[in-house]
């Protein structure tokens, strides 16, 4: 365990402000130009501008849309899919949410690449990434994510890291602008991100913590000349970060896939509306009776979809959200079945209650769609 420095006399502040101008110069004598913050800035640019040459809205697009590049979502992450972890930390959900992400790279990056050297910010990043992801997918599987945040904060962590165990060592004026500049940018962040919504505040405590963690690892001396020890740490950090997302993505217990089941139910009843559709056409046309319309809903129509209600009827566990959207989708499939039904019935016998019933249960299916638009 590191112990605390020892009381140092008063320093002349021309001597502090030689002491600080000289660790810069050798920051810049040791890494001249970072090469790693621009490289993954132009790499989520990239991305980004690729999406959008495919369709996908450039200022809100939607978490299917990004589900399809790799976002992070339980489902899939721990259903069999763990690259997930780290693919949606090169994807954002629009223009702002890319904005602010490179700007906050790029603002303390580039120190942060000079304080550890390129390697181990590589390392850095995307340790961060990974333990960031992982969180989220933990805390909230049933929530599509992406972004860059999760890394940032990480490499926001490692300076903090590197201010604890460099603290003897780094000029004192140094320390306090570094230490000044972790604390707003760390608090500021997490400030910001538990008092608005919408905002993937595990991501960030993750990526923080894995890349205050891997900072502490991954801290290089502050001594000019050559430095060959230790050279494969970035390199085991980054395994053990992988296995250790790897692994927990393969034996966490997978959640319900709402969006699947959402994208199947749609499926199946636009092929089943269909259907019936023709089956109009064909009674309008006086090439089928009313009876075997009627024939046709009770027996293709109507089983088939009970047993996409079914289906739907057997996924549980959901949270309180995603609990409220099958609520009102299993009624807006049971409004359904029993207007089907019930226009079998009048179909077969003119009976104008039953025609009422199969006109009420069609009202209710309209309403129940519109608050599933809602939603």
């Amino acid at each position: 365990m590191d112990s605390p420095p020892p009381a140092q006399p008063p320093v002349e502040p021309s001597v502090e402000r030689a002491q600080a101008a000289a660790f810069g110069a050798w920051l810049f004598h040791s890494t001249p130009r970072p090469r790693v913050v621009p490289t993954l800035v132009g790499l989520n640019v990239a991305v980004f501008a690729l999406m959008i040459t495919r369709g996908v809205p450039a200022l809100s697009p939607g978490a299917d849309s990004l589900l399809a590049w790799g976002a992070n979502y339980g489902a899939r992450t721990l259903g069999g899919q763990p690259w997930r972890l780290l693919a949606n930390t090169f994807l954002h959900f629009g223009l702002l949410h890319l904005g602010f992400n490179m700007w906050a790279l790029w603002s303390g990056g580039g120190l942060i690449e000079r304080l550890y050297g390129p390697s181990r910010f590589a390392a850095l990043y995307l340790v961060a990434g990974l333990t960031g992801s992982l969180t989220s997918v933990i805390a909230q599987p049933h929530v599509v994510s992406a972004g860059a945040s999760g890394a940032v904060f990480g490499i926001y962590g490692a300076l903090a890291s590197f201010l604890y165990r460099q603290r003897g060592v780094i000029p004192s004026l140094v320390l306090q602008s570094l230490r000044r500049s972790a604390v707003t940018v760390i608090g500021l962040n997490v400030i910001i991100g538990f008092s608005q919504p919408g905002i993937d505040n595990a991501a960030h405590l993750g990526g923080l913590l894995g890349g205050a963690a891997a900072g502490l690892f991954l801290v290089r001396p502050l001594l000019p000349g050559p430095r060959t020890s230790g050279r494969w740490r970035p390199v085991f950090a980054i395994a053990a970060a992988a296995l250790l997302a790897t692994g927990a993505a393969r034996f966490l217990p997978r959640p319900a896939d709402l969006i699947g089941e959402l994208a199947q139910f749609s499926a199946d009843e636009g092929r089943l509306v269909d259907a019936y559709n023709e089956l109009v056409t064909r009674v309008r046309t006086g090439s089928l009776t009313d009876v075997e319309f009627a024939d046709e809903l009770d027996h293709t129509l109507l089983p088939s979809w009970r047993q996409t209600r079914s289906r739907l009827a057997r996924q549980t566990g959901w949270p309180a959200r995603q609990a409220k959207t099958i609520s009102n989708l299993l009624q807006y499939a049971a409004a359904r079945d029993e207007g089907w039904a019930a226009l079998a019935e009048a179909l077969r016998s003119h009976d104008p209650a039953a025609a009422a019933r199969a006109d009420a249960a069609q009202r209710r299916l309209d309403s129940l769609l519109d608050q599933l638009k809602q939603h």
